[in-house]
C-alpha cells in the first residue's frame, strides 16, 4: 500500500504507533491530501482521533484554513486571513466554512476571531456584488444589531445565549 493512502487508513483506525512510524520515516506525509482534498489532520478530527491529531501536528504540517480552524490554531487562521480575507467565506470540499469547523470542534478563540467585525464588514460588498438585496439588508441589519448590542463582546455570541444566537443566525 502506498504510504500516502496508508496514512488515512492508519488515522481512521487510530493506529498511533503505525502513524508515528510513518511520520518518522517521512514527516511530509503529514501534508498529504486525499482525493477530496482533505488533510490527514482533518480526517483525524472527523474521526475523533485526538492522539492522531497530536501526532500529525507534531510533524509540522502546513495547515490550510480548514485544518487550522478544525484544530483551533487561531494564530494560523489569522495569518491565513491576513493573506487572503476571502478565506473567511471559503467552503471546504465537504461544504463547511472555517467558522463551522471551529464551532463544531469547540474552539471558541477561533470562533471569536472569525466572528470579529472585520469579517462581518467584508461580507457586505460581497452580498451587494451578488445582487442579493434581501440577504444584503438582513446582513446589514445583523451587523448593525451585533455592533449596537455587542460592540466589543463577540465572545458572548459564542456563549449560546438566545439573543446573540438569533443575531448570529440572522447574519448567516
Amino acid at each position: 500500500m502506498e504510504a500516502a493512502q496508508e496514512i488515512f487508513d492508519v488515522v481512521r483506525a487510530g493506529d498511533i504507533s503505525r502513524l508515528q512510524a510513518l511520520l518518522a520515516t517521512n514527516p511530509g506525509l503529514a501534508n498529504v491530501r486525499n482525493d477530496r482534498g482533505h488533510s490527514a489532520v482533518l480526517i483525524a478530527q472527523y474521526h475523533r482521533r485526538p492522539e492522531a491529531v497530536a501526532a500529525l501536528l507534531a510533524a509540522g504540517p502546513d495547515l490550510d484554513i480548514f485544518d487550522a480552524a478544525s484544530v483551533g490554531r487561531t494564530e494560523r487562521v489569522a495569518e491565513l486571513l491576513d493573506r487572503n480575507l476571502s478565506l473567511v467565506n471559503a467552503y471546504s470540499s465537504d461544504g463547511f466554512y472555517p467558522l463551522g469547523l471551529a464551532a463544531f470542534f469547540a474552539h471558541p478563540d477561533t470562533v471569536r476571531l472569525l466572528l470579529s467585525p472585520q469579517f462581518l464588514l467584508w461580507l457586505l460588498p460581497a452580498v451587494a456584488l451578488l445582487g442579493a438585496r434581501r440577504e444584503g439588508v438582513l446582513l446589514l441589519a445583523a451587523f448593525g444589531l451585533t455592533q449596537a448590542i455587542y460592540p466589543d463582546r463577540y465572545d458572548e455570541l459564542v456563549d449560546l445565549r438566545s439573543l446573540p444566537i438569533a443575531l448570529l443566525a440572522l447574519r448567516n
